[in-house]
């Protein structure tokens, strides 16, 4: 049994936080799964070394950007919704602004390597949605 990620990106507007639609690209199984080719939430894959990159889950070789935050005071209608049923098997709540994430930017060519392609192209997604302090990532895990 795996790992997985359950994420949200939000953009802060007029005071308040939103979700983001369907903005982040799948991959093929995904497209082919959901008869579509863009969805809603970003670092979707599964990968160990992103996990312990953003929450110090399933760390490998790559080391957190901080530990697991818990999930923010204020949130979306959508994740403030989604936070009821992640309390039930989730762990590891957390959140990190663009501006925490765009760190990897300045990771060695090795430890991009781990995070991947598919990291590195949500990023440049959310690098669209807004300033740097006005976009964040609400996310937990599985098991």
């Amino acid at each position: 049994m795996g790992c997985d990620i359950h994420a949200f990106a939000e953009v802060l507007r007029d005071g308040r936080w939103d979700v983001v639609g369907d903005v982040f690209p799948l991959d093929e199984v995904d497209r082919t799964q959901q008869h579509k080719t863009y969805g809603n939430e970003p670092f979707s894959i599964r990968n160990y070394d992103v996990f312990g990159f953003l929450a110090d889950v399933r760390t490998r070789d790559v080391p957190p950007i901080c530990a697991a935050k818990g999930l923010p005071t204020e949130r979306s209608a959508r994740v403030n919704a989604a936070a009821g049923e992640w309390d039930l098997n989730r762990h590891s709540h957390s959140w990190l602004t663009l501006r925490e994430l765009l760190t990897a930017e300045a990771l060695s060519p090795a430890m991009r390597d781990h995070l991947g392609d598919a990291f590195f192209a949500d990023l440049d997604v959310l690098k669209t949605l807004g300033p740097p302090d006005d976009v964040r990532v609400v996310f937990c895990f599985d098991n």
